[in-house]
């Protein structure tokens, strides 16, 4: 798995300093299922998809869906378990985020974000 940082350019902010690019069917299918947290600065980018599920997770996360040109377009904070978030018409791809890190970084529809 790839490790990449998420920066949020509108409120200069790291979202994730260690996020792991599920890049392939199986971690993209996977995802954080079997784990018992995120870490505050882990996350999880799934590029090229419009929704997600949380089934067999065993806490919840913040969601960020942005567009192809890194700007937020849907959050959903908190997702429970056994899940599934909706269609995001537009989506590039999804941030997988520890619960509570929209709120912590102000992080809000609209902002900017860059994956390096």
């Amino acid at each position: 798995m790839i490790i990449k940082k998420v920066f949020n350019f509108t409120q200069n902010c790291f979202l994730a300093e260690k996020a792991g690019e599920a890049n392939s069917f199986v971690s993209r299918l996977v995802g954080l299922m079997g784990r018992k947290r995120l870490k505050e600065k882990e996350g999880l980018i799934i590029l090229k998809t419009s929704s997600i599920h949380t089934f067999f997770m065993r806490f919840s996360i913040d969601v960020i869906f942005f567009n192809k040109k890194g700007k937020i377009i849907k959050i959903i904070s908190e997702l429970k378990p056994y899940k599934i978030s909706p269609w995001v018409w537009g989506a590039y791809g999804v941030i997988e985020l520890p619960a509570g890190k929209v709120f912590e970084t102000k992080t809000q529809k609209g902002d900017r974000i860059e994956i390096k």
